[in-house]
């Protein structure tokens, strides 16, 4: 069993990880619909975010378009 203090520590080091982690998909979410505004209605990334398809998914249509940095930064 750990000792209280102990399982403090862990939560508070995983606390750290979990902002980070929110951080980076709170940049990712006003990525996504950056660039779904400058998106014309046919592209099907486009209609990959507004069905909001999973970040890989998404990605998979960027490449497909040419956006290539995009679908990085999903796929990462």
């Amino acid at each position: 069993m750990m000792p209280l203090e102990k399982i403090i520590d862990t939560f508070w080091a995983n606390g750290k990880d979990l902002k980070e982690e929110y951080k980076y998909h709170a940049a990712v979410t006003q990525l996504l619909a950056d660039i779904r505004a400058v998106l014309d209605n046919s592209s099907p990334t486009a209609q990959a975010i507004d069905n909001k398809e999973s970040w890989e998914s998404i990605a998979q249509k960027a490449r497909e378009e040419g956006l290539n940095d995009f679908a990085s930064i999903l796929s990462d």
